[in-house]
């Protein structure tokens, strides 16, 4: 009687799906790299595109908004007395 070893096809449709997870996982996490690294020079740009106070802060404060998700923000601008 010969007995036979090799995985039955629902184990490597379970190994197959498994593997097909961690390359999805792996995937998506590289793509949220990209979207960050994006969003990173995007700010870069914006940040870099104005020397005028009132407008940088407004930047700022656009890039605080959109980092945490927030609907207000504040920013607190003081002067040294130096």
């Amino acid at each position: 009687m010969r007995v036979n070893h090799s995985p039955s096809p629902h184990r490597r449709f379970l190994k197959n799906l498994r593997k097909l997870r961690q390359l999805a996982l792996g995937r998506a996490a590289e793509e949220k790299t990209v979207l960050n690294l994006s969003e990173m020079l995007e700010a870069t740009k914006l940040l870099n595109s104005t020397l005028d106070l009132p407008e940088l802060l407004d930047v700022i404060l656009l890039l605080s908004k959109r980092l945490c998700a927030a609907d207000r923000g504040t920013v607190f601008f003081t002067r040294s007395r130096a």
